[in-house]
């Protein structure tokens, strides 16, 4: 096997091809490796350097480890990164599970890059990572438990199985209250036409709900809105998205930005009018994505990022990720956490 380290952003494009039939033959892959996802993320919101990682057999893709380097203008610290950082709920690299040389010529890459960069920090890492194996033989490396996403188990179906009595009975509350302010209805945007007004909505609920905190919220500024406009579009294409509104008497008062990939339902990102925040409308749209989801054939419905309270009376249970960065960084982290609890304290 051999190793190609790609630096520029042309070429990564050009991967593109060969990196849609490897994401393809990585069952376990979700839609945050995927190429639309990630050279999205780098033409909008990425910076720093490219140092990608693509391991051959023979023509074929075998590995992709997509790595970025970005350089602390004080310390001078090159610290190596996966793509789609920070956006991404779950950061990974790619693997052909057919060649089963590929994970130790990633690993040997890595071991012979270090002289590229000085620091690594790896976040949001599924416990079934590849890079968790390799960074375990590295003395200087700590892994340690990241965010969790939130998981809902749809094998069973919805309706008896995830809602409790309780809880369908707030849903009606919930759906009666919401009509007696006007027609109630949700709708999931198709065309070309809607997917752009639904995401006109999904910005300006988001931007509302967060001004109302006065914070900024994670969609603000233009790049990030084009990004999000570029995947909707690209996913929509895969037959992917699940942009769903809600409206209430003509005026669209509720956003989500879903995706359902491989038999798994992804929740995003969700915005509500703030005025109307006690009426319970992000439930409502949750029991119809999870429908959705059902009607679709997923056999999961993940919540993402985060261990709010609501999802866990969906019936979600944590999943673990996992972070990987230096011991000493680790540590420094973990005295200055322990530091900032004491003064609460």
């Amino acid at each position: 096997m051999r190793v190609e380290v790609i630096t520029t952003a042309a070429a990564l494009e050009r991967l593109r091809p060969d990196w849609i039939g490897l994401w393809q033959r990585a069952v376990t892959a979700g839609p945050f490796q995927h190429p639309d996802w990630l050279l999205s993320w780098w033409r909008r919101l990425g910076g720093g350097e490219l140092f990608v990682l693509a391991v051959r057999h023979g023509a074929e893709l075998a590995a992709l480890a997509p790595f970025y380097i970005t350089t602390d203008a004080a310390s001078g610290e090159r610290q190596l990164t996966l793509l789609g950082n920070g956006v991404s709920d779950c950061c990974d690299v790619l693997l052909d599970p057919r060649r089963s040389g590929a994970k130790a010529a990633l690993a040997e890459a890595l071991k012979a890059s270090r002289a590229c960069w000085t620091g690594y920090d790896l976040r949001d890492l599924p416990p079934d990572s590849v890079l968790l194996s390799i960074f375990d033989d590295q003395p200087d490396a700590s892994i340690s438990r990241d965010t969790p996403t939130v998981v809902v188990d749809l094998r069973g179906g919805v309706e008896g199985s995830l809602l409790s009595p309780r809880m369908a009975a707030d849903l009606r509350r919930c759906r009666r209250r919401a009509e007696e302010i006007g027609v109630l209805s949700m709708d999931f945007a198709s065309s070309e036409e809607l997917i752009a007004r639904a995401m006109d909505a999904l910005f300006a609920l988001h931007h509302a709900r967060w001004r109302a905190r006065d914070e900024s919220g994670v969609l603000h500024g233009p790049e990030r809105e084009a990004f999000y406009r570029e995947i909707a579009a690209r996913f929509a294409r895969h037959g992917w998205l699940r942009l769903l509104t809600l409206s209430l008497g003509g005026r669209v008062v509720g956003a989500s930005f879903d995706f359902q990939v491989r038999g798994r339902a992804y929740h995003y990102i969700g915005g509500f009018a703030p005025e109307l925040a006690t009426l319970g409308l992000g439930s409502l749209m949750l029991q119809q994505l999870i429908l959705r989801a059902v009607h679709d054939g997923a056999h999961e419905f993940d919540f993402l990022r985060g261990e709010e309270d609501y999802k866990r009376r969906w019936g979600g249970v944590p999943r673990p990720h996992y972070r990987i960065r230096p011991k000493q960084v680790a540590e420094a982290a973990r005295m200055m956490m322990e530091a900032a609890h004491a003064g609460v304290a």
